[in-house]
């Protein structure tokens, strides 16, 4: 089964209110969860932040299998730029995928994140992820492999705080952990910028046949880069 969620808008200027596409945890109700798979969201317009899928705090009453869980095969945003994500306001937090739980087994595998376009604004600061990981895992297997994250794009003069982040891994425990064979690429904007970030929590971890393409920072500072 495939779902698709597009041509939604979120008109709300307060910093707390976004727009989310899947929401998953912090007390969602008894469900047992294995798949977000095969979703599509696309042609989203967000007032402030964005959240494609957010898949938090499994210590509620989400349940998933001992086995673990699977975010697969979803597509967020496009390569045609009508169906990106536009995104109105500097001063946002922005994810792709938003993935931070307590399960000590996953795996995050062939989704692609093409077209986040924060489009206005020249004051606050903006951050926006592709993918991102913040979770607190028991010693397990988690595996981030053939994702394609493309095109996060910021206005060139902006706040010298902002951050576009292609993928981060920061977990707050040990991790036996896989990133293979993703693909960031083309993400620009008056930033810091990253194509691959890695916290604490990596001393198990395996980095291995990834692709990094085209970052760019219109912010000449010294404490602004570049960072693959």
């Amino acid at each position: 089964m495939r779902n698709t969620i597009s041509d939604s808008r979120c008109a709300s200027t307060t910093t707390s209110n976004q727009l989310i596409g899947i929401s998953a945890g912090n007390g969602s109700g008894a469900v047992e969860l294995t798949r977000i798979r095969q979703n599509t969201l696309q042609r989203d317009t967000a007032s402030n932040g964005f959240t494609g899928i957010n898949f938090v705090s499994l210590s509620g009453w989400i349940y998933v299998k001992a086995h673990g869980y699977e975010i697969s095969r979803n597509t967020i945003g496009g390569h045609n730029p009508s169906d990106g994500i536009v995104i109105q306001n500097i001063g946002s937090l922005s994810y792709g995928i938003n993935n931070s739980t307590s399960h000590r087994n996953y795996n995050v595998d062939s989704n692609s994140i093409i077209g986040m376009y924060v489009t206005s604004g020249s004051t606050g600061t903006s951050t926006l992820y592709g993918y991102f990981d913040n979770g607190s895992p028991s010693l397990g297997h988690r595996n981030l492999r053939g994702n394609i994250i493309s095109k996060i794009f910021g206005p060139n003069t902006a706040s010298s705080s902002n951050t576009y982040v292609g993928l981060q891994y920061s977990t707050g425990s040990s991790d036996n952990v896989l990133v293979s064979n993703n693909t960031v690429s083309n993400i620009s904007g008056f930033a810091t910028i990253r194509g691959l970030y890695f916290g604490w929590g990596f001393d198990l971890g395996q980095i291995s046949g990834n692709t990094i393409d085209s970052l760019y920072t219109s912010n000449a500072s010294n404490a602004t880069t570049a960072i693959g």
